[in-house]
């Protein structure tokens, strides 16, 4: 009984509400809902204050004209309120200079003049412009139409840029080549692609700072949620026979998922030994080790042994490559705050932190 006091509570300042507006049959409603839940004194000074309210007007019949002139005043005027606030909520979430600066993005066809470098930029300056961008132009900080071409432009830049060997190729060919645009003509940023989308991108950059700092709502949008929010909560305690019922289309996908996943066959790799994948095998090119099925000589060979291996070394090359640019950011972080607290310790970690998919990275390339 007591874990249903709050409940009732809300339900009675629902009620008050309703009877602020004059809606007295919605507030008896739910000052009868808030007795069901729980008795407070309240709610028994409230129904008697409604009843009280219920005589007065029954015993005067109608209401006085000048009651009825000032309500109708009082009516306008809410009217005037919600219409001003309606103009509110119709205007932009973003500033002329979001916008302006969106546009800009949009306009720019070479990946160093988005992300505001010199051709001759290190890696640093590539994460540094890089992370001032990604915050500033990403969709759920900047409003502004185009704000997500924006943001998707700005990662592809800065993934084919810090690529050494797609940086190589895009500072050879330009963005104009039509040997490497020929199927991209309709959006010059994707003429180079990248190995890693802008929103992975930007996780990799930026995972813990996810709805903290990074993503920033208008106040007003959410003080009209909030508001309601609270118009509704009425239906909050009626409503968990339909919290149920959502569950339902939840529990349908997981069942279809796990009859999939039963019918779809077992990867033809792995690259840890696990399982049935007890065979050790190693590509020709990169001598990636990989493990495999003790029927797997039956099913590749010759031409398709060779598109495996391939598409084993991209998936590789991909996993070092996401696990680089993590780990440089993470050393890059705690040099930052070494030198910022002049934690000589810290810096000296950062330092001799090991790079080991970095390092892995470049004996790859130097092979």
């Amino acid at each position: 009984m007591e874990g249903n006091k709050d409940e009732a509570k809300k339900c009675l300042e629902i009620a008050r509400r309703y009877l602020v507006k004059g809606d007295k049959e919605k507030a008896r409603k739910f000052i009868g809902k808030s007795q069901k839940l729980y008795p407070l004194k309240e709610a028994e000074s409230l129904l008697q204050e409604l009843e009280q309210k219920e005589k007065t007007e029954t015993a005067n019949g109608n209401i006085p004209n000048g009651s009825t002139h000032k309500s109708d005043k009082s009516r306008h005027k809410e009217n005037d309120n919600k219409n001003v606030e309606d103009e509110k909520s119709k205007e932009p979430d973003y500033t002329a200079e979001q916008l302006a600066e969106v546009k800009r993005i949009n306009k720019l066809k070479d990946y160093y003049e988005i992300l505001g470098v010199e051709k001759d930029a290190s890696d640093s300056d590539l994460r540094r412009a890089y992370k001032k961008l990604a915050l500033q132009f990403h969709p759920d900080k900047n409003r502004a139409p185009g704000s997500t071409e924006a943001f998707k432009a700005i990662g592809n830049s800065f993934a084919v840029l810090s690529n050494p060997e797609k940086r190589k190729k895009y500072d050879l060919y330009g963005p104009d080549s039509p040997a490497l645009n020929h199927n991209h003509s309709h959006n010059h940023h994707h003429e180079f692609e990248a190995d890693i989308t802008p929103e992975d991108l930007f996780n990799m950059f930026f995972g813990g700072m996810a709805g903290n700092q990074v993503f920033v709502h208008r106040r007003h949008h959410r003080r009209r949620r909030q508001r309601h929010h609270d118009e509704e909560e009425h239906e909050v305690h009626e409503g968990r026979l339909g919290g149920v019922m959502h569950l339902i289309p939840i529990l349908i996908f997981l069942g279809l998922s796990l009859l999939t996943s039963l019918m779809v066959q077992d990867p033809p790799y792995s690259f840890t030994l696990s399982g049935p994948y007890r065979l050790q095998r190693v590509t020709p090119k990169y001598q990636v080790s990989y493990f495999v099925q003790s029927n797997f000589n039956e099913n590749y060979s010759g031409k398709s042994l060779a598109r495996l291996e391939n598409q084993i070394e991209r998936e590789y090359v991909g996993r070092l490559r996401s696990n680089c640019y993590r780990e440089q950011q993470i050393r890059e972080d705690m040099l930052a705050r070494g030198r910022f607290w002049h934690d000589k310790n810290l810096i000296n970690r950062a330092n001799n932190m090991r790079t080991e998919s970095c390092d892995e990275l470049e004996r790859l390339r130097n092979r």
